[in-house]
């Protein structure tokens, strides 16, 4: 049995054990710093590296695209990914020429009334708005309905401007 004295310390005379329970002493070691901060260079530029990559393979965001060259595309899609004889390019074409006035004339007639059921969202959106986050809101709103959804004369002024 062990038997404590008035100090704490273990009573050696009755065969007690003594115990040092401090802890011993680190020396920093410089080639340690060294190669914790070595590590922490190559974990930031890991990441960095991947952070770079990761952007690349989100796609890029592209311009709209003009709805008149849709079928277009689709027709060298279909070149590319199908291996079109000459003779059958030939028909595409007939075919996308064809279509396209009947196609144009659906989207016109779609978009502008797209366009004023937007227009009519945003109004009364606005309305629940304070007049400042309305004017914020409709400032912000009003170019992206241009982009997307442009007015029947919008198309033919944005051409004849840029010509």
């Amino acid at each position: 049995m062990m038997t404590f004295a008035d100090n704490d310390d273990f009573d050696l005379d009755s065969g007690g054990v003594s115990t040092d329970l401090r802890l011993p002493i680190v020396r920093a070691n410089r080639a340690q710093a060294w190669m914790l901060a070595a590590l922490g260079i190559v974990i930031f530029v890991l990441g960095l590296v991947c952070g770079v990559a990761a952007m690349r393979l989100i796609p890029e965001t592209k311009p709209p695209m003009s709805w008149n060259d849709l079928l277009d595309r689709v027709a060298k899609r279909m070149q590319h990914d199908l291996d079109l004889t000459e003779a059958q390019q030939a028909r595409i074409g007939q075919v996308v020429r064809a279509h396209q006035p009947e196609l144009n004339r659906i989207r016109a007639r779609t978009v502008s009334e797209m366009r004023a059921e937007l227009r009519q969202v945003i109004e009364e959106m606005s309305v629940v708005l304070t007049p400042e986050q309305a004017r914020r809101f409709r400032a912000e709103a009003q170019p992206r309905l241009d982009l997307h959804f442009p007015a029947d004369g919008e198309q033919t002024q944005a051409k004849s401007a840029s010509d």
